[in-house]
């Protein structure tokens, strides 16, 4: 296995690596971090937020770097529910492929907590090129919904 470097800070884990010659050695990577298919990291993982949207869309963002292509490395989406349940289709947009479609539950409540949904993905999703933001929305659940938020992790390579 090539050697890894590191990058970010935060809580760590082991990885399995060798140093300059060739012996095995274990590395502290940070938690929050991908290797990509030679065993580098390309570097930290950073996280994207809507912020609070109470019945509105809900919106994370990674944003177009020029010259450089975005992967997500995961999502998260938490809420509370809203005066009639229902379920919505929560998107991410400017992957490879077509659009990754999630139904999401709308429970009956407004201070009832919707089930979290966090996925993550590894290897990770690679954006459509570069220059090309990659977008998770989620709509907005319903009247009487006061809390919903999107949260997008990944890396630009």
């Amino acid at each position: 296995m090539p050697s890894l470097r590191t990058s970010g800070s935060g809580p760590a884990v082991l990885v399995p690596g060798t140093d300059s010659s060739g012996a095995a050695t274990s590395l502290a990577v940070p938690a929050f971090t991908s290797v990509d298919m030679n065993g580098n990291v390309p570097g930290p993982v950073n996280a994207f937020a809507s912020g609070n949207q109470p019945n509105g869309i809900a919106s994370a963002i990674m944003p177009a770097v020029a010259g450089k292509t975005n992967y997500v490395t995961g999502i998260t989406i938490t809420s509370a529910g809203a005066t009639a349940p229902s379920v919505v289709l929560a998107q991410l947009g400017g992957i490879l492929g077509q659009a990754l479609v999630l139904a999401y539950p709308v429970t009956t409540g407004s201070l009832v907590a919707n089930p979290t949904l966090s996925l993550t993905f590894s290897p990770p999703l690679q954006g459509t090129g570069p220059n090309t933001q990659v977008t998770a929305t989620l709509p907005a659940l319903g009247v009487g919904n006061l809390y919903a938020s999107v949260m997008l992790y990944g890396y630009t390579a």
